[in-house]
């Protein structure tokens, strides 16, 4: 008579929305601090998630399935949306991709502001000649 062996059953570890494991903290690839989750549930992440670090507003690395990257997301721009919604833009240092993340309440305001006023600051163009004008 033959005898089957049980199949183990795999556990699943539940995974938060960027695929990190859930409940572990989760470390910031720029600064090393780590990433708490968010108690502004308006922020547009999924309640307690946020896909940026408040402190140095870098990205965790994306991973969608096959296009993983292992590139970093650095902070690029800030745009506005809805009135009273701001989102911060990243680019990934590896695939060139955009991604952008809802600000929360306790982000790094001052690196928002030098992220938001930077092109007034730097144009890309010569100001000498608007003096004419």
């Amino acid at each position: 008579m033959l005898t089957r062996e049980p199949v183990p059953i795999r556990s699943r570890t539940p995974t938060d929305h960027r695929g990190a494991p859930a409940g572990r903290e989760r470390r910031c690839t720029h600064c090393g601090r780590v990433i708490p989750p968010t108690s502004d549930h308006s922020a547009g992440e999924p309640p307690g998630q946020r896909g940026h670090c408040p402190r140095c507003l870098h990205g965790t690395p994306h991973d969608d399935g096959p296009t993983r990257c292992p590139g970093a997301l650095a902070p690029i721009a800030v745009a506005a949306g809805a009135p009273g919604e701001w989102q911060l833009v990243l680019r990934c240092d590896g695939c060139d991709r955009l991604e952008a993340h809802a600000v929360a309440t306790d982000d790094n305001t001052l690196l928002l502001v030098q992220i938001a006023v930077g092109p007034l600051a730097r144009p890309p163009f010569p100001l000498e000649p608007l003096g004419d004008v």
